[in-house]
């Protein structure tokens, strides 16, 4: 039976024979998420008689820029190739039915080799943000580490402080783990894959697991683990494990987005002070 979000005549066995081996490992990947695209597209369109948006567009422009927007991944899917793409965002506004219309905005430069359609955030602004959650987990009597996560517009959804006091003496409190754990309960992963967490330092390797698994699409970190352990040593609160996020991501099934070490000195400062007054 024709997939009704596949363009007529093509199937997803005949994508998949056109695939050689070596194919790039990104191009499988892709052209799931655009299917997986095209059915929320799909199902949105269908709800369109009766939403009622607000906002500077109404309908008819909704529902020609879905329309394009469609048309374009399912030329992306039968021609799958690194490009430069655009993105249509929909986000609930009040009462169900409701909706807040965006046209496709331009993601830059951002080469469709990453699969995952991540928006141009001032990654400075949000990492500072973090830094200062890292700043009131520790007033609060915990390790100063912080993270937040941020939606595809921009929103910051949710905070996280270190939980190691809060948390009893729980070793495995940190952060981004905490994060992840509550991210994971909130939204599906379909929509984690356009979030990205910004974090006062490098996700260690149980961090990095928890992100993976949430499905968060992106980490933005300040210090690095590296760093962090050259200035903690084994302390046994923090017996820091130096092993690289990319690392733990790069032996998963799916991309996750790294960007970091970034301000590394205003991170590092958080924790130097602390070690060094021995807070710990």
């Amino acid at each position: 039976m024709q997939d009704p979000y596949l363009p007529d005549g093509c199937t997803q066995a005949a994508i998949d024979a056109r695939f050689a081996p070596d194919e790039p490992p990104w191009v499988a990947w892709h052209v799931r998420q655009l299917r997986q695209y095209l059915l929320r597209l799909g199902m949105i369109r269908a709800e369109l008689a009766a939403a009622r948006f607000v906002g500077p567009y109404d309908t008819d422009d909704i529902v020609d820029a879905l329309d394009g927007e469609m048309e374009a991944a399912r030329q992306a899917i039968t021609h799958p190739e690194p490009m430069r793409t655009s993105h249509f965002h929909l986000k609930m506004d009040g009462a169900p039915g409701t909706y807040q219309g965006y046209l496709p905005c331009s993601h830059g430069d951002a080469p469709m080799t990453d699969p995952t359609i991540l928006p141009d955030l001032d990654h400075e602004h949000f990492l500072r943000r973090a830094f200062a959650v890292a700043e009131r987990a520790r007033q609060g009597g915990d390790h100063p580490f912080g993270c937040i996560l941020v939606d595809a517009t921009g929103r910051v959804v949710l905070e996280q402080g270190n939980g190691y006091t809060a948390e009893g003496g729980d070793m495995t409190a940190h952060a981004e783990r905490l994060l992840a754990t509550r991210a994971s309960k909130r939204f599906p992963p379909a929509e984690l894959a356009g979030y990205t967490m910004y974090t006062s330092a490098e996700p260690c390797a149980m961090c990095a697991g928890a992100v993976y698994w949430a499905g968060i699409g992106r980490v933005v970190y300040g210090q690095s683990e590296h760093d962090l352990k050259a200035m903690t040593g084994n302390h046994p609160e923090n017996p820091t494990l130096d092993l690289p996020c990319r690392t733990v991501f790069d032996a998963g099934q799916r991309r996750v987005a790294v960007i970091g070490p970034l301000l590394e000195a205003e991170a590092a400062e958080l924790q130097r002070s602390f070690w060094a007054e021995g807070k710990a």
